[in-house]
């Protein structure tokens, strides 16, 4: 997966995607840091290198670390679980299509919020399966007998909607600061062409 994957040194602007992380990102002075949890090749953390911020990523496709690495970036190969950083280290830890893909949701959030620094802030980006696209991709898929992407193991081991998400995060005593929402991947996404 990804494994030719281009360096992020032969782009030169983020994608609309992360320019919006980014932005959010700099209207808080008191971040200084960011770890990527599921950095992919650290498209995000290479752009946030260059606008000044101390950055870290994990990620499990080793493929795509030494993409990132070979781009300046320090990226641990593995789970935030086996870079074993220490307590508060970050103002800010995105995860960014990954809670979704997580075995264990509570976990990965209890192991972001333990490396999370007091006042810090958590980006976390999931697709919503109450959303128009995918209630109509669901809808084709059944009628068509075609794959649908938002909900086919072993992609995605677990799905939810703002109200959900949003009620896991308060159980975890964060706060709710803005939300929005990204354009559909596509039709050929999610069919899986």
């Amino acid at each position: 997966y990804q494994r030719h994957k281009p360096s992020n040194a032969t782009k030169t602007a983020p994608t609309k995607r992360f320019q919006r992380f980014l932005d959010f990102i700099g209207k808080e002075k008191n971040i200084k840091n960011i770890l990527d949890v599921g950095c992919s090749s650290g498209e995000l953390l290479y752009f946030a290198k260059q606008h000044g911020y101390d950055v870290k990523g994990v990620e499990v496709n080793e493929a795509t670390v030494e993409v990132a690495r070979a781009d300046g970036l320090d990226v641990v190969h593995g789970t935030i679980f086996d870079a074993k950083f220490p307590d508060a280290a970050f103002n800010c830890v995105v995860l960014a299509d990954v809670i979704e893909h997580a075995r264990d949701p509570r976990a990965l959030l209890t192991e972001c919020i333990r490396v999370l620094a007091p006042g810090g802030w958590m980006i976390i980006e999931t697709p919503n399966v109450n959303c128009f696209w995918s209630r109509e991709t669901l809808r084709l898929s059944k009628r068509f007998g075609l794959p649908w992407s938002s909900l086919d193991p072993p992609w995605h081991l677990f799905h939810g909607t703002p109200r959900a998400w949003g009620g896991l995060a308060k159980q975890y005593g964060l706060t709710l600061r803005e939300q929005w929402y990204h354009p559909n991947p596509g039709l050929k996404h999610a069919l899986g062409v």
